[in-house]
């Protein structure tokens, strides 16, 4: 009874504290936008300057890459937007997603010195409807007078 009673209080306390149920205001989800775009260009620019003929510091840059995605991905996929942007958000997550597949692709052929596998990657990323949908999804959001951020350049 008591572990019961124990449980119960918790989940009034998570309700309470808005257990991530509640959507996010305009302003508050800019600034998660604004965060991962941010995070997401860095990524870019590391994988992209990256020089394969260095491969420590090619395997060590696209790793980083890898991991910022994967982060922005995640933060964008555990937010709550508000409801204009929610097929917007997921359509983003989706593609940062399969940008950092791809940079473990990416990071594997380095690690193997693979020219030909990193040329592949980056030809699957260019034609990827994945990247194009964030493309798109972008574009919707900044229609709806969303303020995107360093996405705006996309």
């Amino acid at each position: 009874m008591r572990f019961a009673l124990g449980l119960l209080a918790a989940v009034v306390l998570l309700a309470g504290c808005g257990g991530g149920s509640s959507r996010l205001s305009k302003k508050d989800y800019e600034q998660h936008l604004h965060q991962d775009a941010t995070l997401i260009a860095k990524a870019a620019t590391n994988a992209s300057t990256a020089d394969f003929n260095s491969p420590g510091q090619y395997e060590r840059r696209v790793a980083l890459a890898q991991h910022d995605m994967s982060v922005a991905a995640k933060d964008l996929d555990t937010i709550k937007p508000p409801a204009d942007a929610e097929q917007d958000t997921k359509t983003i997550v989706v593609g940062v997603r399969y940008l950092a597949k791809a940079l473990s692709r990416l990071h594997h052929a380095a690690a193997t010195k693979s020219i030909a596998e990193a040329q592949k990657v980056s030809a699957d990323i260019a034609a990827s409807p994945e990247v194009k949908g964030v493309s798109t999804a972008i574009a919707d959001l900044k229609r709806k007078g969303y303020d995107v951020g360093v996405f705006s350049g996309s």
